[in-house]
């Protein structure tokens, strides 16, 4: 008898553990995995669209080791050109992550070093679709921060995920 007790609580122990392996598995993954996003140049006070600066759209790669790619496509005129951006994020609490990133920014002219430049964004996950809200600041090649007009601001980025 008290092997028959064993054996099915043996069995119940398994069966639930076997469950919650499938439950866990349908779950979203997360942030991890390949973003498409359009990105708006926002008023960092109070969230308003600013005319007259063109959208762009950008790829995010959120690998599982807490490492971040960025990639932007910008079809701006005079806009300086720029490197792929590199980073990391963490989870930080239920649907909320927060990145950082950085990437060079080129003279139109002749490509030479112009800012890096670093975003910080706090990142809000609902299901295959964030919402972001980024910052960023420049640095001259001393990584110092520059102040002059323009090398501050915010963005919001809206994301679905390609993968």
């Amino acid at each position: 008898m008290k092997q028959r007790i064993f054996l099915n609580c043996t069995i119940l122990v398994l069966a639930l553990a076997a469950t919650q392996t499938i439950v866990s598995a349908q779950e979203t993954p997360g942030l991890e995995g390949v973003w498409f996003a359009d990105v708006t140049a926002v008023d960092c006070q109070t969230g308003a669209v600013i005319p007259n600066v063109m959208p762009f759209r950008g790829l995010y790669m959120f690998s599982h080791d807490g490492s971040l790619t960025n990639e932007a496509a910008f079809f701006v005129p005079n806009t300086p050109r720029r490197s792929s951006g590199l980073g990391t994020w963490r989870h930080t609490q239920d649907h909320t992550y927060t990145a950082a990133f950085r990437f060079f920014r080129y003279n139109n002219l002749d490509g030479s070093f112009l800012v890096m430049r670093k975003v910080t964004t706090t990142i809000v996950l609902n299901g295959d679709h964030f919402t972001s809200m980024d910052r960023f600041q420049d640095f001259d090649a001393n990584n110092n921060p520059i102040s002059s007009v323009g090398s501050t601001g915010c963005n919001i980025v809206t994301a679905i995920r390609l993968q």
